[in-house]
């Protein structure tokens, strides 16, 4: 065999290998779970136009899904989507005005309750008025009421019966938490992060009861998103770039009793940890899970893979909410 011969071989075996390698990475996962107990729901807004979603809640009593994120574009305002919840059929899009100014923050998560809309982003609670998300025009802006800091990363809150719950993310190198956060649990995991529990008042200033916390919640490393069912078991959404995503359902920590607290500058507030232990199922999900909504026994899952920013490396890009059952043994 002579030597251009010889080479040309070796050249051609690479290629096949790394061509294998890249079909593999983009077709190699099925998810046959995930999609044996999902149905796509909605279509993701604003995808086309640079968009990158992050947040979701549903308010109940206008019907509307709510999807919250930032612009790839980082001299674009974030964005609010506003979305029929029922068929989804009527969508608009507000942006965020704080302290007179365009907002350019990393929107995170995002909830309702009563008269107030809460968005989290980068440390920080912003309320707004939920009438005037739900009136004002397409494109138009809205005024941030208030906001509050939350001593923890502030990336996702949801709303449980009369209480906010805001969470934080943890990755090591790029989203450190505080040392305090960072906590062995009876089942010795290491969760690295924390979420914090104020009480509802919408006739208070930030719409809570007092920005001091009534309770901590300890969590494993990449929560991206968390909400309840109604008998109190908990859904955990957790990612980071393009593994899989993992969904975790714990059984209901929050009605057991205690011991355990944690000092918030000085009052201590009890702190219960999410363990290995107390999860009853668990699934691997497309990459880049975002947050999660639990919506008529079904858990609505949103993904940020198909936005402009991730799609060229994301393994598989869901462009759709997708709608889980969830079965339990």
């Amino acid at each position: 065999m002579n030597k251009k011969l010889k080479i040309f071989i070796i050249i051609s075996t690479i290629l096949v290998v790394l061509a294998a390698i890249v079909l593999y990475y983009y077709f190699g996962s099925s998810y046959k779970y995930f999609k044996n107990i999902g149905s796509p729901e909605c279509k993701i807004p604003g995808l086309s136009e640079g968009f990158t979603p992050q947040g979701m809640s549903y308010d109940e009593e206008s019907g509307s899904l709510l999807i919250s994120g930032y612009m790839k574009n980082e001299n674009e305002s974030s964005r609010l989507y506003v979305v029929n919840g029922t068929n989804y059929s009527q969508q608009k899009y507000i942006t965020l005005t704080n302290g007179g100014e365009n907002f350019y923050g990393h929107s995170g998560g995002v909830a309702v309750y009563q008269s107030n809309v809460f968005i989290a982003s980068e440390g920080k609670v912003y309320r707004l008025s939920k009438d005037e998300v739900l009136n004002a025009e397409n494109k138009a802006s809205v005024a941030v009421i208030d906001s509050f800091e939350t001593k923890n990363g502030a990336a996702f809150v949801t709303v449980k019966g009369s209480e906010l719950w805001v969470g934080e993310f943890y990755h090591g190198g790029n989203y450190e938490t505080a040392d305090s956060h960072r906590i062995e649990t009876a089942d010795h995991d290491q969760n690295m992060a924390l979420a914090f529990c104020y009480t509802l008042n919408s006739s208070s200033e930030f719409g809570v009861a007092s920005t001091t916390p009534i309770k901590a919640l300890s969590l494993p490393a990449l929560a991206q998103g968390i909400d309840f069912y109604d008998d109190g078991k908990i859904v955990l959404s957790t990612s980071y770039s393009v593994p899989d995503s993992k969904m975790y359902i714990y059984s209901d920590i929050l009605s057991e009793a205690t011991e355990k607290t944690f000092d918030y500058d000085g009052t201590q507030i009890p702190l219960y940890e999410l363990t290995s232990s107390k999860v009853v199922h668990s699934f691997s999900m497309p990459c880049m899970s975002e947050e999660i909504v639990v919506k008529n026994g079904r858990v609505l899952v949103l993904f940020e893979s198909a936005s402009q920013k991730y799609r060229l490396i994301a393994r598989t890009r869901m462009d759709y909410i997708y709608s889980l059952n969830i079965k339990f043994e």
